[in-house]
């Protein structure tokens, strides 16, 4: 009996239409219902219509235009036979990555400079700029100072990197460049 009485109500409650008062019209319930619904179809259709516009306005880029802002801006690189280091945290990054390649005596100054770049993070907000500015600096020099000595450090990273040529740069331009 129970259960008839529950169908019956459930059946006469999609009838019912309340009504909405608004603005001193009256709405029926089922009337603003449809307007919403044609509402959200009408925004739903212009937005579809604007993604639409956007991608034809904006087609992807080339193959060529991505290898040339990887290159630029990453220092990313698809030529096998050259490595560039474009500043203190590509190669570090690079590094880190490849630490066992390295001998304990190689690995001293190249930590050392993984350590000035952890610097940076550290202390006063205030003086981030000019810490930064000091470990990119001990970054070129301490490369810089291990290339003059002619010992086997820029040789091991060229070795690991498994290219024919490395550059190292900071800020744009080329301090080391091995093979001379």
């Amino acid at each position: 009996m129970n259960k008839q009485i529950e169908e019956r109500f459930a059946n006469q409650q999609k009838d019912w239409d309340f009504t909405t008062v608004i603005d001193g019209e009256v709405f029926s319930n089922k009337e603003l219902k449809e307007s919403f619904e044609k509402e959200i179809e009408a925004s739903d259709a212009k937005l579809r219509e604007q993604e639409t516009e956007e991608k034809a306005a904006n087609p992807p880029a080339e193959p060529e235009e991505v290898t040339e802002i990887l290159e630029e801006e990453y220092g990313v690189s698809d030529d096998p036979t050259n490595k560039e280091f474009t500043g203190l945290e590509d190669f570090n990054s690079w590094y880190l990555s490849n630490k066992d390649e390295f001998s304990e005596a190689q690995r001293q100054p190249l930590d050392s400079i993984v350590a000035a770049q952890e610097v940076i993070g550290k202390g006063c907000s205030c003086k981030r700029r000019q810490r930064a500015e000091a470990a990119q600096g001990y970054y070129k020099q301490a490369l810089l100072a291990n290339y003059d000595l002619e010992n086997d450090l820029i040789p091991a990273i060229l070795k690991a990197t498994g290219r024919d040529r490395i550059e190292f740069k900071l800020n744009g331009e080329s301090f080391i460049v091995h093979p001379k």
